[in-house]
């Protein structure tokens, strides 16, 4: 019987270019260009062409071997979620925040989600924590870094199963496999939610959740 891959996960920081300094740079493709060019914004742009290439990597760490420009075109479902035309077989997650990138890519579905700190006020804690992670929040001295780390968490979950925010954010609870730490939350170590691994970790000042196979992660 032959044993699924460790999914392998990429974590990489935003380079400082332009969109089009990157299409020059980069192994792109016109579906590459056009997937990036839905995005309005510059920074949105640079993020999607930057996505591809990290994927590209992924993906030969993942295969063991090269892989063409072509073979890492995405394309999305009618739910939104990625995936590789040409490895139709594979799950991809992809997400960014100000200045980073993560992707994920495994044999069984999974999601991954980087989040900068962000500044949180009371309402928006009362809409997506549970009651009992509210009041995990609520004690510690700044709520900004520990609800990042429980947002990060939530989006990885909701890309995992496909679906987004399908129910409110706060009916998933999270409470029972978070440990507070002196910079602010982390998932248990080998934390399991409804019958998933999930691992946390900082990466400089963002919070960075991979939610999916129970067999670990490979990082490159």
């Amino acid at each position: 019987m032959n044993r699924s891959k460790k999914p392998c996960v990429l974590i990489a920081k935003t380079p400082d270019m332009t969109p089009g300094a990157i299409i020059a740079w980069g192994r792109n493709t016109k579906k590459r260009v056009e997937y990036a060019d839905r995005y309005k914004n510059e920074a949105d742009k640079v993020n999607a062409l930057f996505a591809q290439i990290v994927l590209g990597e992924c993906l030969e760490q993942f295969l063991n071997h090269r892989v063409t420009a072509e073979e890492v075109e995405i394309a999305k479902t009618k739910t939104g979620q990625p995936y590789l035309e040409a490895f139709p077989e594979l799950y991809v997650s992809i997400s960014h925040t100000e200045g980073m990138i993560g992707v994920a890519l495994a044999e069984e579905p999974i999601g991954i989600d980087v989040q900068r700190i962000r500044g949180v006020r009371e309402s928006l804690l009362r809409r997506t924590l549970s009651e009992r992670e509210e009041c995990m929040v609520r004690h510690r001295d700044d709520w900004d870094k520990p609800f990042s780390m429980l947002w990060a968490m939530k989006e990885a979950i909701v890309k995992m199963r496909g679906t987004g925010f399908v129910e409110f954010p706060n009916n998933i609870d999270l409470s029972g496999i978070i440990v507070p730490t002196e910079d602010g939350f982390l998932a248990q170590e080998d934390a399991v939610y409804e019958g998933h691994g999930i691992y946390t970790y900082w990466e400089d000042d963002v919070a960075v959740c991979i939610y999916g196979p129970n067999n670990g992660f490979e990082f490159f």
